[in-house]
């Protein structure tokens, strides 16, 4: 068995908007799982406030009855009016005949949507985002970048998306096989601060 972790420690913060980011295999999404109760740590905890209510969303989204329209799938899931299921859906850019659509016609960018509008009612403050924009179109990971910037709640993500994560994120946590480094900040504050730390080491090991 691979060991992922060894002395893994770091808090998020009510509002705080967090990267996880590290080479494949470094346990991105073993992480994830553990956060999520999907998988338990072999040593260590991992603890969440009383409040929290986790919402999660994927790499890919998908949906137990595709076949459903928008509108019954958001009336089914949350026992709600088809008026306010019509008004939620709208928040999430879904107008007008948009509701009929079977879940199956729509693109990875809107199942997202969709699925965001249900966690979003559900009042999730808790977000966590697999790769969100791996499968979406300019328009859409627009589209999330705005929505995140105005989340009122916590968020935390893995992502490659360098532009994605300078407008979303103010917290970079970089896992690697022996320690866990926090940097406050976006991903061009980590790149610039990463380079002065190694060369802090760096001359501290040449001075000995």
């Amino acid at each position: 068995e691979k060991k992922l972790f060894t002395d893994l420690s770091f808090t998020v913060f009510y509002q705080d908007h967090v990267c996880i980011i590290g080479k494949n295999g470094s346990g991105k999404t073993t992480l994830l799982k553990l956060i999520l109760g999907e998988l338990k740590p072999d040593k260590g905890i991992v603890s969440l406030g009383a409040s929290i209510k986790i919402g999660y969303l994927p790499q890919n989204v998908t949906f137990e009855n595709e076949k459903m329209t928008l509108l019954e799938y958001f009336t089914d899931m949350h026992t709600v009016t088809e008026k306010e299921a019509r008004s939620e859906l709208a928040k999430m850019l879904f107008i007008k005949d948009d509701v009929y659509k079977k879940i199956s016609n729509l693109s990875g960018g809107e199942k997202s949507r969709l699925k965001l509008c249900s966690l979003i009612y559900e009042n999730v403050n808790f977000m966590i985002l697999d790769e969100p924009t791996n499968h979406l179109d300019i328009d859409s990971i627009e589209w999330l970048e705005n929505f995140l910037q105005d989340y009122k709640g916590t968020v935390l993500v893995i992502s490659h998306d360098r532009h994605f994560l300078d407008r979303v994120v103010k917290k970079i946590v970089e896992l690697t096989p022996k320690s866990t480094s926090v940097y406050d900040g976006n991903y061009s504050y980590y790149v610039i601060e990463k380079e002065r730390r190694f060369l802090l080491e760096y001359t501290a090991y040449e001075n000995n």
